[in-house]
């Protein structure tokens, strides 16, 4: 891991990609609305590489690709968010984050979860796995004026914390997390799996790389 521990008070953690591997159910819900339409289902490397940027851009995305460019993209929408419905609490935690959590809440740190996926999806997410009460803000992405790779949904937490943003440490795995945290003037940290497009993120500069969740415990040393 780079870099050296700080004063760290709050932790903001994105989801996909970061907390859980939600390829499988989203790729399987996308497939599924391309199969209503007749349409082509996609790969699973190539399904995987359109999420991160919201479910209107994984979906518009995915039907440009299957040749569905006459599909309405309101009604699409709503044919994937009935099969996503049904299996969006399949999704399973990356190793270590159950633990890091309950280790980061036994030593006070402040934890909240930011993401562009909409609150029906990842409420349900986060109680399956009785993760929500770590949590002291869950902001969506159904809840913002901004979505990341804007600050403001950083800033928003920030000054509901109260907390200088000189003792806050953004989570993620992707160039959106990256590009959020240098905006508002926060830490940042990275994952090395989840779903990275655009530009890599070993393009910026990043104060820790995390090799695991585990390696969050190195930053209070």
């Amino acid at each position: 891991m780079t870099s050296n521990s700080f004063n760290c008070e709050a932790i903001f953690f994105d989801l996909d990609g970061t907390m859980f591997d939600t390829a499988p159910e989203l790729v399987s819900s996308v497939n599924r609305m391309l199969d209503f339409y007749g349409l082509q289902e996609l790969s699973f490397e190539v399904g995987r590489n359109f999420i991160g940027k919201g479910v209107d851009n994984l979906i518009n995305q995915s039907l440009q690709e299957s040749g569905g460019y006459m599909v309405n993209l309101k009604d699409a929408k709503s044919y994937f968010g009935k099969f996503y419905s049904e299996v969006v609490d399949q999704s399973d935690p990356y190793e270590g984050v159950i633990e890091m959590l309950e280790y980061l809440s036994s030593k006070k740190v402040r934890l909240a979860c930011v993401t562009n996926k909409p609150s029906g999806y990842t409420n349900l997410i986060l109680k399956k796995n009785k993760m929500d009460s770590y949590f002291e803000v869950i902001l969506c992405g159904d809840q913002m004026k901004f979505k990341k790779p804007d600050p403001y949904p950083i800033n928003l937490i920030q000054s509901e914390l109260g907390i200088s943003k000189d003792n806050i440490l953004m989570v993620g795995d992707s160039s959106h997390d990256i590009q959020s945290a240098l905006s508002a003037g926060v830490k940042i940290a990275t994952v090395p799996y989840g779903y990275q497009f655009d530009d890599p993120i070993e393009n910026f500069k990043i104060d820790f790389q995390l090799n695991n969740f585990f390696d969050l415990k190195k930053i209070f040393h």
